[in-house]
């Protein structure tokens, strides 16, 4: 018998519960899939990744409470699930109505996409540090920055 993906398993329950933050520990980290990882990631600063061909993001279990307090404070539902304990949910917080799931996804879409934007100019600016032509544009773009604050 095949083991069953934890990609696969957050699929499934996110079928179920789609406007919920879907928090799966496994061994000493969180991960969270899909459209949880943009609003996670922009919460806290996360990085975006791929896993299976979906978004995903992880942080270790001792930062639990933090999550779960800034999801509170922001009424976005959220459940967790333990994968060594058969994705059985230990904890599900629900704000009916003023769940703000939506919302936040929203705003965290824009994060997220403009976080890899400037990652891929930031890897593009250092694999070219050395180009004249760069070099003057930057100068140019510092300028404006600089003028600017």
């Amino acid at each position: 018998m095949s083991k069953i993906s934890i990609v696969t398993i957050a699929k499934e329950i996110k079928e179920i519960h789609p406007n919920d933050i879907v928090l799966i520990k496994s061994g000493n980290f969180y991960k969270v899939y899909g459209k949880d990882a943009y609003i996670i990631s922009n919460l806290f600063k996360y990085t975006v990744k791929e896993d299976e061909g979906i978004a995903s993001c992880g942080f270790p279990v001792n930062s639990i409470k933090k999550v779960e307090t800034r999801l509170e404070s922001k009424k976005v539902n959220y459940m967790v699930v333990d994968k060594r304990d058969n994705y059985r949910v230990n904890d599900k917080v629900e704000f009916k109505n003023l769940n703000s799931y939506e919302e936040e996804f929203e705003s965290s879409k824009t994060y997220v996409k403009n976080s890899k934007r400037i990652e891929a100019i930031y890897e593009y600016l250092l694999k070219n540090a050395e180009d004249e032509n760069l070099k003057n544009i930057l100068k140019g773009f510092e300028d404006i920055i600089n003028a600017k604050r």
